[in-house]
């Protein structure tokens, strides 16, 4: 092998280990998880998927996700009244630092992620006016943070987790 292939290999190498850093300012993990959700809700027919899929949801400021520049993670998310239409990914348990999701007024169907008791960050969580059809996770109330939690007029069913009734809700 030749010292420039030998070059190319390393500077190849060095690109993939820091693949978070080339990509931009969002950890992958944290991008995987946006386009898990554009995938997963029929992101081409959003209203507004502007420069979704493009580069870094921060850098690239895809239309209704902000971000915390200086921790440089996703910590909002406002995607309603969007026409999104089909299921939440669990993948979204990777926006670690997200504070505020906003997801109403949409077609969202079938089940609200448990996974999405993991994101402690979590402080306002509103899936009104969707179509889920399921019960409400009672992994929901790990969120110690929450104080905003909306859900009416969906398809639910079951009883509300007697969990939610430890978070500090401001009804």
């Amino acid at each position: 092998m030749k010292f420039g292939s030998v070059l190319c290999v390393f500077i190849c190498a060095e690109l993939l280990l820091l693949r978070g850093v080339v990509q931009g300012t969002v950890p992958i993990a944290e991008r995987d998880a946006l386009v898990a959700l554009y995938l997963s809700t029929d992101g081409p027919n959003w209203a507004n998927n502007d420069f979704w899929l493009d580069g870094d949801p921060c850098a690239d400021s895809w239309w209704g996700v902000d971000c915390d520049y200086r921790d440089q993670h996703v910590d909002q998310l406002d995607l309603s009244e969007n026409q999104l239409k089909g299921t939440i990914p669990p993948e979204l348990v990777q926006l670690t630092a997200l504070v505020w999701m906003w997801m109403g007024n949409n077609q969202l169907t079938g089940t609200i992620p448990s996974e999405l008791g993991q994101v402690s960050a979590l402080e306002w969580l509103w899936f009104n006016d969707n179509l889920f059809n399921s019960t409400i996770p009672t992994e929901l109330g790990q969120l110690s943070s929450l104080t905003h939690l909306w859900m009416g007029n969906n398809q639910l069913t079951g009883r509300i987790p007697s969990e939610l009734g430890q978070l500090p809700l401001d009804w």
